[in-house]
């Protein structure tokens, strides 16, 4: 089996997985084609939605880790949290119009 993905905007995974000679190879292959794509392309990409939520799901995972340098996660904590953000859409609607 051979699966080649696109990890964000400038890296390439190639999951492999195959027998040859009843010998098992199984890993991936990462290579970063930053160079390669125009800086001003990378930026549109990181303001899309589907850039933010890989973005966002990456430091959450880390976050739920304990692994972020500068803040600690507390989940008991969602529910404050978005209702502040809430009451600031409320108080400042113009931002999102």
């Amino acid at each position: 089996m051979l699966r080649v993905m696109l990890s964000g905007l400038n890296r390439i995974s190639i999951h492999y997985n195959f027998t040859s000679f009843n010998q098992v190879a199984t890993g991936i292959l990462t290579m970063n084609i930053g160079g390669i794509i125009p800086t001003y392309q990378t930026a549109a990409y990181l303001r899309t939605l589907p850039a933010i939520r890989e973005r966002c799901t990456l430091v959450h995972e880390l976050a739920k880790q304990g692994k972020l340098e500068y803040f600690d996660y507390h989940p008991e904590k969602e529910l404050d949290v978005a209702n502040f953000c809430v009451g600031i859409m409320k108080v400042c609607p113009c931002i999102w119009s």
